[in-house]
């Protein structure tokens, strides 16, 4: 996971998905046909952090919103909603 890494701009939706592919290995990253860009949670490969996050699909517009989108998605559950 890249946390402390902003995604540069400017990089060809190829070059942008093999970064993001880079920065979440447990992600699969996909564009569309309809230019959106998808992360989903691999089970077989994000089996540590499975059991802590609540989302594990996320979907945007662009590759910068899809990477703070699963950012944001692998944070903590919080603890208070026990």
């Amino acid at each position: 996971m890249n946390t402390n890494t902003a995604m540069p701009d400017g990089m060809s939706d190829t070059k942008s998905k093999e970064w993001l592919k880079s920065a979440h290995p447990d992600w699969n990253i996909l564009y569309t046909d309809r230019k959106r860009w998808c992360g989903q949670l691999d089970p077989n490969r994000g089996r540590a952090i499975l059991n802590k996050v609540e989302i594990t699909f996320v979907e945007a517009d662009k590759p910068q919103e899809l990477h703070l989108l699963i950012l944001e998605a692998e944070s903590p559950l919080s603890t208070a909603s026990s």
